[in-house]
């Protein structure tokens, strides 16, 4: 619209004729709309910040909901049917739009996975081959029966057994004694028959010789004599002795050999 100012001096009619000029022919003719399009292309029109007239912008769109039948809209129903999220696959499966498929090598089922197991394993024809494999026939030889095996008598031997100390290994922790104790030092030491019969000096002399009691059958006391390499003498006169060499029995005193035989 067009504001026309007249201004009327004398107090006469007067009369105006206005005729309507042409009106703008396109969009950059407005008075406020952008005057050209070079540099705009596939820009959007907007309201500028002064709400007074329009500019073109690059700004995306907020859709906010969409109104309609979402399969009419049939580019925006294509794209999103071609769109797939993000899938990270380990060895052993592949994809295409809509399919994933697995390996059967690396594929591993529970049978608590499986609606009727029993049922599976049965129509499998690799396990049907193979059940005179899984079945107990009648055996014979060291073990016999069929359900139920028994293992002959005499059967199991000492090389058949896993020995050792270890979590699985077979020790004799394991083996019932009966009558048949195995010596420990502990049950020797708590022996009193044999702690009986074996007792010692009250006071004993390194190297020293013992004697035994043929009464009593215990080992009684030092002999008084002592054993050191090749030569035995009497306790405190290390100077005295008898010496074994090579065969050859000789008598020693004060440093110097006394006697010798053979």
């Amino acid at each position: 619209m067009v504001d026309i100012l007249a201004t009327i001096e004398e107090a006469e009619e007067i009369n105006v004729t206005i005729e309507g000029g042409i009106g703008a022919t396109n969009f950059t003719g407005l008075l406020d709309t952008p005057s050209v399009y070079t540099d705009d292309a596939l820009k959007i029109v907007r309201v500028n910040a002064d709400e007074d007239g329009l500019e073109f912008s690059t700004s995306t769109v907020s859709w906010g909901g969409i109104g309609g039948t979402l399969s009419d809209q049939t580019d925006l129903q294509a794209a999103l049917d071609a769109k797939e999220e993000d899938l990270t696959f380990s060895t052993g499966l592949t994809r295409t739009i809509n399919t994933i498929t697995v390996n059967n090598s690396e594929l591993s089922i529970s049978a608590s996975q499986v609606t009727d197991f029993d049922t599976e394993v049965a129509n499998n024809t690799a396990v049907s081959l193979n059940t005179d494999k899984v079945t107990n026939a009648t055996h014979t030889g060291d073990v016999t029966g069929a359900t139920a095996l028994t293992i002959g008598v005499d059967k199991v031997l000492d090389s058949h057994i896993n020995w050792g100390t270890g979590a699985t290994q077979v020790n004799t922790a394991d083996i019932p004694e009966s009558t048949n104790l195995y010596y420990t030092e502990a049950r020797v030491s708590a022996n009193t028959t044999v702690t009986s019969k074996i007792t010692g000096p009250t006071s004993a002399v390194d190297n020293a010789l013992v004697t035994f009691d043929s009464t009593t059958g215990k080992i009684a006391k030092d002999s008084g004599l002592i054993c050191e390499a090749d030569k035995i003498y009497q306790e405190g006169y290390a100077t005295s002795y008898i010496k074994f060499n090579n065969g050859i029995i000789e008598i020693w005193a004060g440093g110097q050999i006394q006697a010798s035989w053979n």
